[in-house]
Order: structure tokens, then sequence, then C-alpha cells
């Protein structure tokens, strides 16, 4: 009885736990709550938040002095912690965003 308890509830922990590792966020992480900033909704999805920063890149004077490597990146995330990633490493004055929270 104790085993099939001790069981359960680690069954219960993995399964809440696989979604929030980096390498499972592709899969189960659709949106992300980004406060605070004026051209998005509260909740975003990743491809909205690639649309916005490859247009940073593209047209932002700021962001023109970053490497091409650096669009080339941009182009291959494909989880929100290497959104992030990207954003922090390339933060130019207030042109960036922090999410809050997660949703899948």
């Amino acid at each position: 009885m104790v085993a099939s308890i001790v069981t359960a509830w680690a069954i219960s922990i993995a399964m809440a736990i696989i979604p929030l590792v980096e390498g499972h966020q592709g899969i189960y992480v659709n949106k992300a709550w980004i406060r605070d900033h004026p051209f998005f909704d509260e909740v975003v999805t990743l491809k909205d938040a690639k649309k916005y920063a490859q247009r940073l890149v593209t047209y932002s004077p700021k962001w023109s002095l970053i490497p091409d490597t650096a669009f080339e990146n941009l182009l291959n995330i494909d989880c929100w912690s290497e959104m992030e990633n990207f954003l922090s490493k390339y933060k130019l004055g207030n042109e960036s965003f922090s999410v809050h929270r997660k949703f899948g």
C-alpha cells in the first residue's frame, strides 16, 4: 500500500517537472506571459515573440550592430528559454522584455 502511494506521488511529481525542463519546453510550453510591454498582449506565443525579435534585429538601428550569426541563431530558436537567452544576450536599451510565467 505504501509503495503504491509513493509510486503515485513519484509519477505525479515527474509529470509536473518534465514540462519545466529546458529540453522539453518546446513541446509543452505554448505561450508566455509578458508584462509591461507596449507591443504585446500580456500572453503571447513563441512565434509572435520570434517575429518581434526578427523585426528588432532587422529594423532597429541599435540591433543592427549585432553579428549576422545572431539572426541565424534567432531563426533556430524553438523554446522560450532560448528566446529569453537571446534577448538577454543582445539586450539594448529598453527594447527588451522578460517572461514572467509560461503556459502549456
